[in-house]
């Protein structure tokens, strides 16, 4: 992982859900990657909850799949 990855997964990680939106679009080539972070944290968030974390933002993806393929 290079320089730029690094910073790059630093602020994916502190960003909030618009943020994340930008940076999974600007960056097509890292969507899998975005996608693994997205997943780790939903499995943490559903075991248990960190006040703050994300303020209460559904992940990036989940957003984008109910939008897509509505339940």
């Amino acid at each position: 992982m290079n320089l730029k990855s690094e910073n790059l997964q630093k602020e994916y990680e502190k960003a909030d859900f618009s943020t994340r939106v930008n940076l999974f679009l600007e960056f097509p080539d890292l969507r899998p990657w975005f996608m693994e972070i997205e997943q780790a944290e939903s499995q943490q968030t559903s075991s248990a909850v960190t006040p703050g974390k994300r303020k209460g933002y559904p992940g990036i993806f989940t957003f984008l799949f109910k939008k897509v393929n509505p339940v």
